[in-house]
């Protein structure tokens, strides 16, 4: 019996193989029967003509030179459809694989090469029945927006003549979207970025000296500067001299530091780099809506940009909005059963347990079942971040803007703020939990008789209204000193201290200014390194090392391309880093753990000053010599770093080659204004995140906004604007785009459809 069994088994398996494999082999062929390149003129020629649509009233779209759109309708309820139609039409093979990323479905997509444990990690976190929450809660007037922009976007669906790509290299059928698909999107683009860092050191919980790690990521998050303070008595002045190492800018300017004219904003997110790029620009009119800014491919709201009367931006915060639970033996928990298709494979069983503090996270970090874990999230107990953002786009004040964020809690956000009387003020877009016992606040894993008894979401918050300071900045550094910390934050604020400075030092402010420090690429943190280095290093260069060590003496801390003393000091620093870390914590896993973080290098100074000097001059011998070999492969930072412009399916094997389309030699590094952020690594790095979308508006007039995309913004493969913007982003340039109305009209030449009503 069990051999007849398991020769069936061994036949059915082999079957497998082949289907899949000729399943594989005729998707991919899909690849090489593609055309190459499309043009504007059929791109918009592939816009559904319907002689009649279902709008109340005539709606028009105009499209500028880089295939950015401008809606004009009479009624939200003809707006919301035109937005979801436009969405569809430049983003929806983007779309559509983020929808089943948020569904916890990318193994149906990518058969036995994806991994199916990512799909169970989305699946136990139950982004649905969060979003479920959320509809729930959402006000009359955003729930019909919502769900006109969804019948928009399957009236696309439904009425155009050619589906894009990755329906068929990916094997997607057509099904209909459904508002729960928007809002589950919007609740993965609200992931707690801190779901990373606790996953990882609770699958590391067992091994000898995580605790000190655990401590070291605390610390270092807790040294950085704040953008504010909660003293009202203090001045942001006191904080210049600080400074910022991880993620999005965005800073503002008030009237006092433009000569009484209204205020300036500059802001760049700072996501994962490919094409199509992951924001998407437009803007529209209606007679709730004027605004103009960047959209997250599959959501109605814009997330950046501004009115006629204010303007938004924002940076990640890394809010304390995810506890783990150790459970009791016996806490009762529920189990549900979730089957993960697998394109050419078989499909895989998977059993997700979920107690009363939430899932159990601890079955995918590999933990014992027996001593459960649970993850308590703020994104559970029900938010309304779209309607947050919808009620700020309709905001003309400050008093406005505030109240719009009484129902956020995830992800956690800066929001900065600027206006046309010139003002500026900056609030935290988060919930933050209050525990029974918040002697257990920071610890990884909190008591089973513990809980969470309450919150203080952005009203009970600190904000900054008008800062003497005459500014505010934010670049991922502590937003503000309150207790317990609002937030965990890597790195000491370099980024923080470098816009503080540059804002300071201006006594007037100009929209040539902000375009030029987007782009800065200086380090200060990194150049005193450079110096403490050189300067007390006393021993006798070798004659091998010679070139370099002159490379590393002159190097200005500027990460320009052509830099040559960038890659000798990056090399050189890591080498020194992995074996000061490997001494200080000798366990491997543990180690690598703090190296991946890109902010090892801070302390990295006061390491090598405790050294005396011979062992100072011994070590840095030894890392020149053992990056010797590297430094010559590497003769500019550009040949070191690297940026790839391609579309996520280029990272397929062999077959991802058709959706590379170029790279270039990257400038910037992970703590400078303009980020481009890398691994550590001692070959060739490729840039994978960093900035990938700036704005700049002055809110004196309606039209000075500019612009400017990592790529372009239609996302059809292969077509003419889906890279069209990457030569202005090399160059520091920028698009202006106008936001009066009479201006669109004349400026947005390249085509205008015009969305008649049924009669």
């Amino acid at each position: 019996m069990f051999s007849k069994a398991l020769r069936l088994l061994v036949v059915l398996f082999a079957a497998c193989a082949v289907i899949g494999t000729v399943s594989f082999l005729v998707g991919c062929s899909t690849v090489f029967t593609y055309p190459n390149d499309t043009t504007v003129e059929e791109r918009l020629n592939a816009f559904p003509t319907t002689q009649r649509w279902p709008v109340e009233s005539t709606v028009t779209i105009y499209w500028n030179d880089q295939m950015v759109p401008f809606v004009e309708a009479d009624s939200d309820s003809d707006g919301a459809f035109a937005i979801g139609v436009v969405h569809a039409h430049l983003r929806l093979g983007q779309m559509e694989m983020f929808r089943r990323l948020s569904q916890g479905r990318l193994a149906e997509m990518g058969g036995p090469i994806a991994l199916a444990n990512l799909d169970q990690t989305i699946r136990t976190l139950d982004l649905e029945a969060s979003a479920k929450t959320n509809l729930a809660l959402m006000d009359s007037k955003d729930r019909a927006w919502l769900d006109d922009f969804v019948r928009g976007i399957n009236y696309y669906v439904e009425h155009t003549t050619e589906l894009p790509l990755e329906f068929r290299f990916l094997g997607l059928d057509i099904e209909p979207w459904t508002p729960i698909d928007v809002l589950r999107l919007s609740r993965l683009g609200g992931a707690d970025p801190n779901w990373f860092a606790l996953l990882n050191f609770l699958s590391l919980r067992e091994e000898a000296g995580w605790q000190q790690v655990w401590n070291t990521f605390l610390e270092r998050g807790f040294r950085s500067p704040t953008s504010f303070t909660a003293d009202p008595e203090a001045s942001l002045a006191t904080l210049i001299s600080y400074g910022g190492r991880v993620g999005s800018n965005s800073v503002v300017g008030s009237g006092a530091k433009r000569n009484g004219a209204g205020a300036l904003i500059a802001s760049d997110p700072h996501l994962g780099i490919f094409v199509p790029n992951l924001w998407l620009l437009m803007g529209y009119r209606t007679p709730s809506y004027h605004v103009l800014g960047y959209m997250l491919p599959g959501a109605p709201a814009t997330v950046i940009g501004r009115n006629r009367h204010i303007a938004w931006g924002g940076t990640a915060m890394r809010s304390v909005s995810s506890h783990l639970f150790e459970l009791d033996q016996d806490a009762k928990l529920e189990a549900r059963e979730e089957v993960i298709r697998r394109r050419w494979w078989v499909p895989k069983s998977v059993t997700v347990r979920v107690s009363d503090k939430g899932p159990v996270v601890s079955d995918l970090a590999g933990q014992d079942r027996a001593r459960p874990v649970a993850l308590w999230w703020a994104g559970y107990d029900g938010s309304d971040e779209l309607g947050s953002f919808l009620s700020a786009s309709r905001s003309r004040d400050w008093s406005d803007f505030r109240q719009s964020f009484d129902r956020y809690a995830v992800g956690g956000l800066n929001v900065t703020y600027a206006d046309a009387e010139g003002n500026v003020g900056m609030l935290l877009g988060t919930r933050q939990s209050r525990l029974a016992d918040e002697s257990e606040y920071l610890d990884l894993v909190k008591s089973a008789t513990n809980d969470v008894v309450g919150y203080r979401g952005p009203s009970e918050l600190p904000s900054v209204f008008n800062p003497e300071a005459g500014f505010i900045a934010s670049a991922n550094n502590l937003p503000v000193n309150v207790e317990p910390p609002v937030a965990f934050v890597s790195g000491d604020g370099e980024r923080f201290r470098r816009w503080s400075n540059l804002l300071a030092s201006t006594p007037s402010v100009s929209v040539t200014d902000l375009m030029r420090w987007q782009n800065d690429v200086f380090s200060a943190d990194a150049l005193s390194l450079k110096n403490l280095i050189v300067g007390r290093f006393t021993g006798i260069v070798p004659d091998a090392q010679r070139q370099n060590w002159k490379r590393l003496k002159e190097w200005d801390g500027i990460y320009d391309s052509d830099s040559e003393g960038a890659p000798v000091f990056e090399l050189l620093t890591l080498s020194l880093a992995t074996t000061l870390v490997g001494e200080d914590v000798p366990n491997k896993k543990l180690s690598k753990l703090l190296l991946s973080s890109d902010d090892w290098r801070v302390f990295l100074g006061p390491r090598l000053e405790a050294l005396n000097t011979t062992e100072f001059n011994r070590r840095v011998l030894k890392a020149m010599r053992e990056t010797q070999a590297y430094a010559k492969r590497f003769p500019t930072w550009g040949d070191m770093h690297i940026q790839p412009m391609r579309y996520p399916l280029g990272l397929i094997p062999v077959l991802g080659r058709r959706f590379q389309y170029f790279e270039y030699a990257a400038p910037g590094a992970s703590s400078t204004l303009n980020k481009s952020g890398l691994g550590a690594s001692f070959d060739a790095r490729y840039v994978t995140f960093g900035a990938q979308a700036r704005h700049i508006s002055d809110l004196t007039d309606l039209n000075e906004n500019y612009f400017v995309m990592h790529g372009g913004n239609d996302g059809w493969l292969n077509n003419e604007r889906m890279t069209d913007q990457a030569d202005a982003w090399r160059a520091g340039e920028y698009f202006r785009i106008p936001l009066e109305l009479s201006d669109v009209r004349k400026e947005f030449q390249l085509a205008t459809f015009t969305l008649q009503p049924m009669e």
